[in-house]
């Protein structure tokens, strides 16, 4: 469970890097895509794009950390059988995203994200069909959605470090069911211990809110543990 704003998800793609100078690089890619939206039952079909989301970043790295631009854009299409249309919009999104380091090997990373059909990958929205939504039998209209993160990682000595992180993703759009999330945040703290070598053991507390686009709100406390054991 990553934070709520978190820009991030796993899928086959194909890459391009370039570097620019000794500092900077510019990649872009073609990614499998995969719409999420709510199908109406009077519509027969599925979510099918048939062009590839394309990604593309600018990214500076130097001896206090790096800082990156990335964009998107993409198709949202709903496919049409037996007499269902063929319905495409299209989303688009900007992403920053940096990691100063200061003290030792202590760090301030964040990143925050804004545009609209880009719920599906934003780690609160993933699965709830937050890209788009049919406004007619005929039109459909990409979701507006942020998100923000902030952390902070300290290495109290070798072998002990912590992370504290607030995070925060929000869905804009009055189209959407009163249950349909429109706001999500969480901070958490954790402490890790490198116990051996190869071997990590870490607990980690998590607060989440969550808001509904009918005011209905819900929080919950999370305590997880974890070890870590490395192979190489």
């Amino acid at each position: 469970e990553g934070p709520d704003g978190e820009i991030f998800v796993r899928q086959a793609m194909i890459r391009w890097t370039k570097p620019l100078s000794e500092n900077l690089k510019f990649a872009v890619a073609v990614e499998q895509p995969g719409g999420q939206f709510a199908i109406p039952d009077t519509l027969d079909g599925s979510a099918r794009s048939n062009i590839p989301d394309i990604p593309a970043y600018l990214r500076y790295e130097g001896s206090r950390g790096h800082v990156q631009l990335a964009a998107i854009a993409r198709q949202i299409r709903f496919d049409g059988q037996t007499g269902s249309p063929e319905v495409t919009t299209t989303g688009f999104g900007l992403n920053l995203s940096f990691r100063l380091n200061t003290t030792g090997k202590d760090a301030l990373m964040g990143e925050i994200a804004a545009g609209s059909g880009i719920g599906r990958y934003i780690e609160s929205f993933g699965g709830e069909n937050a890209d788009a939504v049919f406004t007619s039998r005929d039109e459909m209209e990409a979701l507006e959605a942020g998100a923000i993160v902030l952390a902070y990682e300290r290495h109290w000595n070798a072998s002990l470090m912590s992370s504290i992180a607030l995070a925060s993703a929000s869905l804009d759009d009055d189209l959407l069911g009163g249950s349909a999330i429109k706001q999500t945040s969480d901070a958490r703290f954790n402490l890790i211990w490198a116990a051996y070598s190869k071997v990590d053991v870490g607990g980690e507390v998590l607060y989440g809110k969550r808001e509904n686009h009918d005011g209905a709100e819900g929080e919950a406390w999370r305590l997880q543990f974890s070890m870590i054991y490395k192979l190489i």
